[in-house]
């Protein structure tokens, strides 16, 4: 057993009570340890040095104890193996180089789970004779077999055109007096480790970095073999995490940590200015200011990958994602409990049920389980990685006697019921629908109470039966074995009519062809759970029941919107049709109208101009009206806790948008959700990026007052320091004047405050694991109200919601981009100067008139840099592609021009053009070009790696700044960028391709220089027949495409 220090409740009571600390203390002392840390070992990748201070960190500021863990290290020496300890168990975690993902690509069951050095630091000490690669030849090399086949040597070759053999290798003895001695004309070495100590002894040599010549090699790779990472993923969490922490520490107190190695690590006897110059270099191929100790790039590793596959050194795997740690362990936001994740590890594989013939939710065609619920099952497996194995054949009423026998662990899409509880755990809903009666055309029935003396078909175990033998014993039942079974019936006039879910009458209704059927009235309940679908899981594995709770709280709900239109609604191009059942009419007849409350200030959502709703839901609620004849007339408030108010007073029947909460319950019934946003919070630019609400939770943060979020967060965190405001924009204006670290709010609604406002000293800089779920909500007073907006909202489909967002937004991000904006700021800026004139000349005679005039300018100045804000946002991003535009690129490449300035390394660009883009344009006409433009701009965000900066440099021409990466790293991504091009399908254009030229940084080089050598590499691709890869240096790939 481990125990978290942090989670004793009884250490805080002793460290204010230093009585009972010394009693407890004496208690540890007789009676033993009450608890033990778990026991890891690390093995290292070298000796002990400066390489491994994070780790040395983590021991001594308590990080891993703090995790429930005790680390011991061990130092590599010549017989180490640390993939084979690993795999085998003998050592928990490794540190090893580039092999650790040759040795995945080969088959050995390993997970890369941190990386630390972005640049190798391996570079070849030679003699000053040897000036190049190609001055190898002939010579004696020492240096490892697995260096020498690492791709960045293996390309350094291939570049010279160095055949094997031609250099003379020697095994490596790991001490630089053999070249010193000219045993050896080349040494291997570290940058970190031998420059140093030959500067020190005064002796020259030359330094060839073979990762100058490819795209660079991870190094310092932390791993651990697949069967910890899945038996105990938690563990694995915990020493990543510690490790990390450990690493951010070590580099911000290089002083202590260097005092810590001479103290306790020092075994190779380094001095103190030695493990300086390590720490430097360490910086260097560490980068910390652009990647997090530990972060992994999957689109490098992809590039890596492909190199050993070109090379020969490794067969291409199924998918580079099982190699990183986060395909095998849940999303943290998942919230996994001890006993879940251990259940979870245990059993990988869940048998589920698939039934024959019940589409659209759960049916079987062509050998293949399809259906909503097939799908959203298998999006929560996906959560929880698990996988599935659908049994198919049963009917209901034996999988229900399977599910109790525990011959299949769950149930989808089923009734919780109190029979059902006996041998079943059920889930929360995760689905509800309209259930409805099915009759013949000229006998149609609206409600339940209408089918007394009826005789009704039911499927057997089905909950409906249940119900109607409990609650109308009137009815006449008909047991049958499936739904089309239970249809035939009544068509051919054996039953009056049968109960289901809607979606699957209609199709069974269609399927079967049969005519003479309708849909008629819908079934109206008192417990409405019995219109809800739950999974029921067997009842010895509730944790897989709360398991797939969290996972479904987890869903992306634009997914499952998709997911839904896909199976109920059809591709969601056709509204459905509006119907009303008697009593609902005469509800509305008495109505009259629907009084409605809205969010007088919350863009893009909805707000109060003029006395006129405007925004999304505004549009959706005016369509709904159109289809439904409901009509709804707005309520004016100043603000939303106004319209709270105002709803508690029933001055108004709905809210237009709200969510959900159990105060607001109280007074008010909630629709489905039909809008569902991450919350994110916005801090100042200079903040770092915020993993989780948690991290935050003692700084102040504001909120808009009344907002559901802020009293769920007063109740999860009761201590939370909320400052209210009245709108969003109050709410950033507080974090700009420092009365609030941080606003927090739904994405849409700040992302647009932050941009029409034109507020570029704050940014978006977390989102977290909770949602804004949006729904209609009703009076809870008036029950007939709730069900009617419901039937108003499934009036409009999902395609035709997002169509209005976009249209809405598209209209007011183009009235953001008014070039007409631009003359009157200039107008504007002019009338400030020429009244700065103004109040100058008058100055000495009208003091007390010109202090008020200042005051009107400082106004005035402050609208001018509100305005000139907004243009920095406007002039930093291209309005069509939304990548960066020139502008922009031309500072990202004055930077990096600077940084390799006065830093050794290198960076490359990529210049590109669609090819034939004029025909394009001519052909298909320039709205369709611009499409094209955008999908590749898509391409290159997608594809291009988190460090590089991709814009558009003009028309047709796009660039990338590729940070610390050769011309092959370059030109390696360049190629995969081409073939996705080649590989994409826009839209009534078809297939399109680019040329690409590729330029390294030379030391001597200018900017115009380097641009111009790209723009020439560019041209030769062009030349050469198009579709294809170019280097300045002859080096080109790519094939006709």
């Amino acid at each position: 057993m481990h125990l978290n220090l942090k989670s004793l409740p009884f250490l805080p009571l002793c460290i204010l009570n230093p009585g009972r600390a010394l009693l407890l203390l004496g208690l540890l002392l007789l009676g033993g340890p009450l608890w033990a840390l778990e026991q890891v070992s690390l093995r290292l990748q070298w000796k002990h040095q400066f390489e491994f201070a994070g780790f040395y960190a983590a021991i001594e500021q308590g990080f891993y104890r703090e995790a429930g863990l005790e680390v011991s290290l061990h130092e590599y020496d010549n017989q180490t193996q640390p993939i084979k300890e690993v795999v085998e168990g003998s050592m928990s975690f490794g540190l090893w180089n580039d092999e650790v993902l040759r040795a995945y690509m080969q088959g050995q069951p390993v997970v890369l789970l941190a990386n630390y050095f972005k640049e190798s630091p391996r570079i070849i000490i030679t003699r000053l004779e040897i000036q190049t690669p190609a001055d190898l030849r002939g010579k004696r090399l020492m240096s490892s077999e697995l260096a020498m086949n690492s791709p960045g040597f293996q390309k350094m070759l291939e570049r010279f055109d160095i055949k094997p053999g031609e250099i003379e290798r020697v095994a490596p003895s790991f001490d630089i007096e053999d070249f010193i001695q000219g045993r050896v004309d080349a040494y291997q070495g570290f940058a970190t480790n031998e420059p140093f100590q030959l500067r020190k002894r005064g002796l020259a040599f030359n330094v060839i970095n073979p990762g100058a010549y490819s795209t660079q090699e991870y190094d310092l790779n932390l791993f651990t073999s697949r069967a910890l990472a899945e038996s105990r993923p938690e563990l694995v969490q915990a020493f990543v995490a510690a490790s990390n922490r450990g690493w951010r520490y070590a580099l911000a107190h290089p002083q202590e940590i260097i005092e810590l190695i001479l103290r306790r690590y020092n075994s190779q006897n380094k001095e103190a200015d030695a493990l300086w110059f390590e720490y430097e270099t360490i910086k260097q191929v560490m980068q910390p200011d652009l990647h997090p100790p530990g972060s992994t790039d999957l689109n490098h590793i992809r590039l890596l990958g492909d190199i050993l596959v070109q090379q020969g050194l490794a067969q291409r795997p199924a998918s580079y994602d099982a190699f990183l740690l986060g395909s095998l362990l849940w999303d943290s936001g998942l919230k996994l409990t001890a006993q879940e994740r251990a259940f979870l590890s245990k059993h990988r594989v869940i048998r589920a049920h698939n039934e024959l013939d019940w589409a659209p939710i759960n049916f079987r065609r062509n050998g293949e389980p399809q259906g909503y619920f097939i799908e959203l099952l298998q999006l929560l497996a996906d959560k929880l990685k698990l996988r599935l194995e659908f049994v198919s054949g049963p009917s209901w009423e034996e999988f229900l006697q399977m599910l109790e026998d525990k011959q299949i662990d769950l149930m989808g899409n089923i009734v919780d019921t109190p029979s059902r509880r006996r041998f079943a755990h059920f889930t929360q809903p995760m689905a509800s629908t309209a259930y409805s009666i099915a009759s013949r055309q000229d006998a149609p029935f609206f409600g339940l109470s209408e089918l007394n003396g009826k005789r009704v078909s039911v499927v057997r175990g089905f909950w409906q039966m249940e119900l109607l033998q409990a609650q109308f014993p009137g009815i006449e039942l008909l047991p049958v074995a499936d739904t089309a079974a239970a249809l035939k019936a009544v068509a051919y006039g054996q039953a009056d009519a049968t109960l289901g879910a809607a979606a699957v009458l209609e199709y069974h209704i269609g399927e079967l062809m049969l005519a003479n059927l309708r849909v008629s009235g819908e079934v109206e309940l008192k417990d409405r759970e019995r219109l809800k679908w739950h999974v029921a899981v067997r009842d010895d594995w509730p944790e897989l029941a709360s398991a797939l709770d969290k996972a479904y709280a987890h869903l992306d709900y634009q997914e499952l919107q998709e997911l839904r239109n896909r199976w109920l609604l059809g591709d969601g191009s056709q509204a459905k049709q509006f119907s009303l059942s008697d009593e609902q009419r005469r509800y509305l007849d008495a109505k009259r109208s629907i009084r409605m409350c809205v969010d007088p200030d919350w863009l893009p959502f909805e707000r109060i101009h003029q006395g006129e709703h405007q925004g999304m839901v505004a549009d959706i609620l005016q369509l709904a009206q159109e289809r439904s004849g409901i009509a709804l007339s707005l309520v004016p408030t100043r603000s939303w806790t106004q319209s709270i108010e105002f709803a508690k007073a029933r001055k108004c029947d709905i809210f237009s948008l709200a969510m959900e909460t159990p105060e607001r319950r109280q007074y008010m019934d909630f629709t489905r959700p039909y809008l569902d946003f991450p919350f994110v919070i916005a801090t100042h630019t200079t903040e770092f990026y915020i993993e989780d609400l948690e991290s935050v939770i003692d700084r102040p943060l504001a909120m808009v007052s009344g907002y559901a979020f802020t009293e769920l967060l007063r109740v999860r965190y009761p201590g939370i320091q909320i400052i209210e405001a009245d709108s969003v924009l109050e709410g950033l204006q507080l974090v700009q004047q420092g009365r609030a670290y941080g606003f927090i709010g739904a994405l849409p609604s700040v992302a647009y405050t932050l941009q029409s406002e034109g507020i570029v000293d704050l940014r978006i800089n977390g989102k977290f694991d909770e949602r804004w779920r949006l729904s209609i909500a009703t009076r809870n007073d008036e029950p007939l109200l709730r069900p009617l907006m419901q039937r108003m909202l499934d009036s409009v489909s999902e395609k035709e919601k997002r169509d209005l967002y976009n249209s809405w937004y598209k209209v007011n991000y183009v009235q953001d981009l008014d070039y007409g904006l631009l003359a009157r700021l200039a107008a504007l800026a002019l009338l400030l100067i020429g009244i700065m004139l103004y109040w100058n000349r008058r100055l000495a005679t009208e003091r007390s008139r010109a202090e008020q005039a200042l005051q009107e300018l400082g106004k005035a100045q402050q609208e001018l840099q509100q305005k000139n804000r907004q243009l920095q946002i406007l002039a930093a991003t291209d309005p069509l592609t939304q990548l960066a535009n020139r502008l922009r690129l031309d500072a990202v490449l004055a930077e990096e021009y600077a940084r390799r300035q006065r830093y050794p390394g290198t960076f490359s660009l990529i210049m590109l053009d669609i090819d034939h883009f004029k025909q394009v344009n001519d052909e298909h006409g320039h709205q369709l070009g611009d499409q094209v433009l955008i999908g590749v701009a898509a391409l290159l965000r997608e594809h291009s790696r988190s460090t590089d900066t991709a814009g558009r440099w003009g028309g047709e021409e796009f660039l990338i700044i590729c940070p610390a990466t050769p011309l092959e790293g370059a030109a390696q991504l360049a190629e995969h960028l081409r073939q996705q091009i080649a590989e994409q399908e826009f839209p009534q254009v078809g297939r399109c391709t680019a040329s690409f030229g590729v330029s390294e940084y030379r030391q001597e080089d200018s900017l115009d220089r380097l641009l111009q050598r790209a723009d020439q590499a560019l041209y030769q691709a062009k030349a050469e027949g198009r579709n294809r890869v170019s280097c300045t240096e002859d080096r080109g790939q790519g094939a006709e495409g």
